[in-house]
C-alpha cells in the first residue's frame, strides 16, 4: 500500500486574472468619465498690471504687420544660414534599382 500525497490544486487563479480585468476596467470607465464627461474648472490666471486696462488691449488689435515688415530694422537683418536644398523625391527613373 502506498501513500501519495498531492498538493492542493489552487482554483483561484481564475478568480486573480477576472479580479485583474476588472480593475483595469473600472480605471478605465473612470478615466473615460473623467475626460468626456466633467468639465474642467476655469483656471484663474492673473492679469498684469499692465493689460488690466481694455483700452491697452484693444491697441494690441491695431497692430499692422506691414509696419515690422517695412521697417528699418527687420530689413537690416541678415540670413546666416542658407535654406536647406532637399534631395528629389521618389526615384528619377520608375523602373531602375532603388
Amino acid at each position: 500500500m502506498a501513500i501519495f500525497i498531492e498538493e492542493e490544486k489552487g482554483n483561484g487563479g481564475g478568480w486573480f486574472g477576472f479580479g485583474i480585468v476588472a480593475i483595469v476596467l473600472i480605471i478605465l470607465a473612470f478615466a473615460i468619465y473623467y475626460l468626456f464627461f466633467i468639465s474642467p474648472q476655469l483656471i484663474n490666471t492673473v492679469v498684469p498690471p499692465s493689460l488690466q486696462v481694455v483700452s491697452d488691449i484693444k491697441q494690441l488689435s491695431n497692430f499692422d504687420p506691414n509696419t515690422v515688415l517695412n521697417g528699418t530694422f527687420y530689413n537690416s537683418l541678415k540670413s546666416t544660414v542658407s535654406p536647406p536644398n532637399p534631395p528629389p523625391a521618389g526615384n528619377a527613373t520608375p523602373f531602375g534599382v532603388y
